[in-house]
């Protein structure tokens, strides 16, 4: 996309910029002309000059507004290739009602695509049901990726994950993603109203769960300090009265989130520490403590040893 929007500009900045010269030197020449053939006076000649060079700029300025729409309409028709493109997964079987959530990670082998060197090889790894886990290494070694083979975003090359003993390489995503909830490093809150980052849903929220889980994180105070309450949006891309979140303010929200959502059998937080002061990582540390006395399966990453030592005391195993 960069290399054909950079190729678009160095076509036609050019012969933008080249016609322009051409017209105002042309009618730099003619009012010259008219000048000295006594057709016009100096005031007039001044003024008109003075017209030529506001009309050349403002032409250059329009040129560059219709190339600069012009060149963001390739992302737009990338945006609509995306859109109109059957995204949603097919196939693979349904998670029954009752199941547990033990996970059994078997000689699972992973790299990226036109790469030769492995992310992960031969892991294996058993965390039992309702089992509290962290994983813990240094920037690179793999914990974001594992996760995401977890929850199905990623496909591993060799080995097998199973849930339940269920290999979920047969089970779709959209029943896969209903039994985790899942907190990744990266946190962008959508332009959609406090209420609909949560639930993601416009319609079907239930207003006291999401004040219940924002209790939870420590936000709801914040919250309702505006005067929308839940539904103020967030971002400054739609509505004007749009609120900022911080970092941490944001790592708090995505996890309401995840507390939110009914089905999740197993909660993961990759590096639930990230932007959160002492007194957050403090109720951290009680909203999982929570969490395992509810029987939820937790899988923690960090690559911060000292801050998980200090949680594992009471939560991990």
């Amino acid at each position: 996309i960069l290399k054909t929007l950079f190729s678009y500009r160095m076509k036609f900045s050019p012969l933008s910029a080249f016609t322009l010269s051409i017209i105002f030197l042309s009618g730099l020449y003619f009012l010259s002309h008219a000048y000295l053939e006594n057709a016009i006076d100096g005031p007039t000649y001044l003024m008109m000059i003075m017209a030529l060079m506001l009309t050349s700029n403002l032409t250059y300025k329009l040129s560059q507004n219709i190339a600069f729409v012009i060149g963001q309409s390739i992302y737009l028709d990338d945006l609509y290739d995306w859109l109109e493109a059957d995204v949603n997964p097919l196939g693979g079987k349904s998670l029954p009602d009752k199941m547990n959530s033990s996970i059994r990670i078997e000689d699972v082998w992973f790299r990226y695509p036109g790469s030769d060197e492995w992310v992960l090889e031969g892991v294996n790894l058993d965390i039992p049901d309702s089992s509290s886990l962290a994983l813990v290494g240094v920037n690179g070694a793999g914990k974001t990726t594992l996760i995401k083979l977890l929850t199905g975003l990623y496909q591993v090359e060799k080995g097998a994950i199973y849930i339940d003993g269920i290999n979920i390489d047969e089970v779709s995503q959209k029943e896969l993603s209903k039994i985790f909830g899942v907190v990744f490093q990266d946190v962008n809150p959508a332009a959609l109203t406090v209420a609909e980052n949560i639930a993601i849903d416009e319609d079907n929220i239930n207003e006291d769960k999401v004040k219940e889980v924002l209790k939870k994180v420590g936000l709801l105070e914040k919250i309702e300090s505006f005067p929308k309450g839940i539904h103020t949006p967030l971002l400054k891309i739609v509505e004007d009265d749009g609120i900022i979140l911080s970092g941490g303010e944001n790592q708090k929200l995505m996890i309401a989130r995840a507390l939110y959502k009914d089905s999740a059998k197993i909660l993961i937080l990759d590096e639930p520490f990230n932007g959160l002061d002492k007194h957050g990582v403090a109720d951290m540390r009680g909203l999982i403590k929570e969490l395992k006395e509810r029987k939820k399966t937790i899988l923690l990453a960090s690559h911060n040893q000292g801050d998980i030592d200090e949680l594992c005391d009471t939560v991990c195993e």
